[in-house]
C-alpha cells in the first residue's frame, strides 16, 4: 500500500530536480552575462528582488525551485548573497500567492511544455540562445510534470496518514484542527 506511492513519488522527484536543474542552467547559459546584468540589476534594490521571488515563485509555484535557483546563482557568483536573500524572501512571499493559485491548473501543461521545448530545442536554429531557451521550457514542463506525479502519488496517502496522525482533530472541531496544525508546523 505504500510502496507504490512512495515510487511514484520519488520518480515525481527526480523529475522535478532534473527539470529544476535543465532549466536553470539552460536560463544560464543562454542569457549569459546578460543574466547577470538583469539579475543584478532587478536585485540590486532588495524591494525589487523581493518582487522578482514573489513574482516568478507565483508564476513556478514551487518557492523551492526559485530559491535552489536562487541558491545556485549565488554560489555560481552570478548573484550577491544579499541579491539572493532578498529573492528568497520574495519566493517565501510568493508561497502565500502560490496557495491562491492553486485553482489555476497549471502542472497540468508540463507535458505540452516540455514537447514544445524539446522541439525547440530539436528543430530551432542551432546558433544563439534558442537551444538554451528551448531547454529551458523542456526543463520547466519536466518541474511541472514532477510536481504533478509528486502530487498524484501521495494523495491516497493524504488521507490515511491525516487520520492516523491526528485522529484528535477529527473529533474537536476546526479550531482545534488549526491548533494542532500550527503547532505541527
Amino acid at each position: 500500500m505504500w510502496v507504490q506511492p512512495l515510487v511514484g513519488f520519488s520518480l515525481g522527484l527526480a523529475l522535478f530536480l532534473v527539470g529544476l536543474l535543465v532549466m536553470s542552467r539552460n536560463l544560464v547559459s543562454s542569457a549569459g552575462s546578460r543574466l547577470q546584468q538583469v539579475l543584478a540589476k532587478a536585485a540590486g534594490n532588495q524591494y525589487l528582488g523581493c518582487l522578482l521571488g514573489t513574482v516568478v515563485t507565483a508564476v513556478v509555484q514551487s518557492s523551492s525551485a526559485v530559491n535552489a535557483t536562487a541558491v545556485g546563482l549565488v554560489g555560481s557568483g552570478v548573484l550577491t548573497y544579499r541579491q539572493g536573500l532578498a529573492i528568497m524572501l520574495g519566493a517565501n512571499i510568493g508561497t502565500t500567492v502560490t496557495a491562491q493559485l492553486t485553482v489555476l491548473p497549471l502542472t497540468e501543461y508540463g507535458l505540452w511544455l516540455t514537447v514544445v521545448g524539446l522541439l525547440w530545442w530539436l528543430i530551432g536554429p542551432r546558433r544563439g540562445i534558442h537551444r538554451y531557451v528551448g531547454a529551458a521550457v523542456a526543463g520547466l514542463g519536466g518541474l511541472f510534470m514532477g510536481m504533478q506525479l509528486m502530487q498524484t502519488s501521495l494523495a491516497p496517502l493524504g488521507v490515511t496518514v491525516a487520520q492516523r496522525l491526528f485522529p484528535a482533530a477529527q473529533k474537536t472541531g476546526p479550531l482545534n484542527a488549526i491548533g494542532i496544525g500550527v503547532g505541527v508546523t
